[in-house]
Order: structure tokens, then C-alpha cells, then sequence
């Protein structure tokens, strides 16, 4: 029972890690999508 809970907690913080590894790309990759779109419009805004 005791090694059942270890292994479960385990596997439930390991779980967490990885999402919040998964939501730190997703921010990082969000980011670098903004900065290329921004730079991609922004000749556009200097023009009009």
C-alpha cells in the first residue's frame, strides 16, 4: 500500500513537471510567433 502511494505520487509530480515544461514551451513558442508577426506588420505600420 505504502509503495503503491509513493509510486502514485511520484507519477503525480512527474505529471506536473512535464506540464509545466509543456506550458513554458508553449509560452516560449507563443512568444517567438508574436515577435516574428509583429516584425513581419511592422514595416507595414512605418508605411502608412
Amino acid at each position: 500500500m505504502l509503495i503503491t502511494l509513493i509510486a502514485l505520487k511520484h507519477y503525480i509530480l512527474l505529471g506536473y513537471f512535464q506540464y509545466l515544461l509543456a506550458i513554458t514551451k508553449l509560452k516560449a513558442v507563443f512568444t517567438i510567433i508574436k515577435k516574428m508577426v509583429f516584425l513581419l506588420f511592422k514595416p507595414r505600420i512605418d508605411e502608412v
